[in-house]
């Protein structure tokens, strides 16, 4: 009882089918078609290769923050030391490198999230439909990763209020929603255990849940991050502070 099943939405599992079903159908080749009890020993013997595609998906998910990143850095910046500087701060950060060497659900989810970002920049700028289904894409497909990701719905919901009141649409911003809630209902439709624990937990059921308790996991993370990384964690901060104090309102 020391370790709790953790259930997460579906979507990464998906992912990592795209690399091991052709291994795995070419075990299955390999072998001459065996029985399947006989075939599961083979798949067995090469849990090995399997693990390794997994976390394979990870750093590929990983590689494609570090260009997304990029690209956010290049529609900020009109210098291009500026941007060179920002992906190779991000690209060579310990904390992210360090999470792309595992099979888990944390850098997919950094990836969806920095990607809705990205295209919330562009309701900012461009102001286009494209702009706004994108987001709710990528957000959407975010909280099929994990519910965390789906916060990047957010920067899109600041993009859409932050632009002058006379090119606010609200059948743009009304499109991003529905995108996102039909993609979070599929997820949710796909595995229910995971929507489940969203509102149960891991603890027992009848236990009692509180505000400060989440306040207290908050607290938790924002520790993490500080011990993992105090500049960068300074920094992010300090630009939050600027953004905040500084804009013209």
């Amino acid at each position: 009882e020391a370790f709790k099943i953790l259930m997460y939405p579906p979507l990464v599992p998906y992912l990592y089918l795209i690399l091991i079903t052709p291994f795995v159908l070419f075990l299955y080749a390999f072998f001459s078609f065996p029985p399947m009890t006989e075939f599961s020993l083979h798949i067995f013997n090469n849990i090995g290769v399997i693990w390794l595609l997994s976390r394979t998906v990870s750093c590929i998910f990983s590689i494609a923050t570090v260009f997304v990143i990029y690209k956010i850095a290049k529609k900020i910046f009109k210098n291009d030391i500026s941007v060179l500087i920002t992906t190779l701060l991000f690209g060579f950060e310990f904390f992210s490198v360090f999470l792309s060497h595992f099979a888990r659900h944390w850098p997919i989810t950094v990836f969806f999230v920095w990607a809705t970002c990205m295209y919330a920049h562009d309701i900012y700028i461009k102001n286009n439909r494209k702009s706004y289904v994108l987001t709710g894409l990528f957000s959407g497909l975010g909280f099929a990763v994990s519910y965390i990701a789906s916060f990047g719905l957010v920067a899109g919901i600041v993009a859409h209020f932050w632009t002058d009141k006379e090119r606010q649409n609200k059948n743009n911003l009304l499109v991003m929603f529905s995108i996102f809630i039909l993609l979070a209902v599929i997820a949710s439709l796909l595995h229910p255990g995971a929507i489940y624990r969203l509102f149960t937990g891991v603890l027992p059921i009848d236990e009692a849940k509180s505000i400060s308790g989440y306040f207290e996991a908050l607290k938790f993370y924002i520790s993490v991050i500080w011990n993992s990384n105090p500049i960068l964690f300074f920094y992010t901060l300090l630009g939050l502070c600027a953004i905040i104090f500084l804009r013209d309102y």
